[in-house]
């Protein structure tokens, strides 16, 4: 209960602030991972903003460099509201990232077996890269989400329900790991950073 991080749309939390509680939380349990929204906040909150700002500066901290950093992926409104038929969709955006990331081969008729083996070993190593960085997390039991939200007065709003009913986030994530080039020692005032 931090009265510099009010739940509010307008209340632009400072990032050391927010970093210093992830820290805190981090040591207290011996963390090995932690999890926050991406740079866009899902929904765009200014508070969820602010949480992936803090939690970049947080693992800029020297005594956390052990600790991995995941950001919960943001999508479209369109695929947000997709549900179970988003998954598709999230598998082929990572196929998509491994084309862009596969090097071409040069064309060798000669070497054409040997240039092949090559192309796969190089696939193979980008997917398996592909798969440390990003993580597809199913929910078991999402009617959970609906009492989780039920415990505050204050998500208890038409549109959330909504929501819970037909969002992907209702039954499955998917999270980028936050590479150690965000990891920053982000301004105090500005919870808008982006690198």
């Amino acid at each position: 209960d931090d009265t510099q991080l009010p739940d509010s749309m307008s209340a632009d939390w400072p990032a050391h602030v927010v970093a210093k509680h992830v820290v805190d939380f981090i040591k207290r349990f011996d963390l090995k991972e932690v999890t926050t929204f991406d740079q866009y906040g899902v929904s765009g909150h200014v508070n969820h903003k602010a949480c992936f700002n803090g939690v970049c500066e947080a693992l800029a901290d020297p005594t956390l460099t052990h600790v991995k950093g995941w950001a919960l992926e943001s999508t479209s409104i369109l695929r947000k509201f997709l549900g179970v038929l988003d998954i598709p969709f999230t598998v082929l955006l990572t196929g998509d990232d491994l084309e862009r990331t596969d090097a071409p081969v040069p064309r060798n008729d000669k070497d054409d077996k040997s240039n092949n083996n090559n192309k796969k070993k190089q696939t193979m190593k980008d997917f398996v890269t592909a798969l440390e960085s990003r993580q597809l997390v199913f929910n078991p039991k999402p009617h959970l989400v609906s009492e989780c939200f039920g415990e505050h007065a204050s998500q208890d709003v038409w549109y959330r329900r909504l929501f819970i009913q037909f969002s992907r986030y209702s039954l499955f994530n998917s999270f980028q790991r936050i590479p150690s080039e965000l990891r920053f020692v982000a301004d105090s005032g500005s919870s808008d950073k982006q690198s």
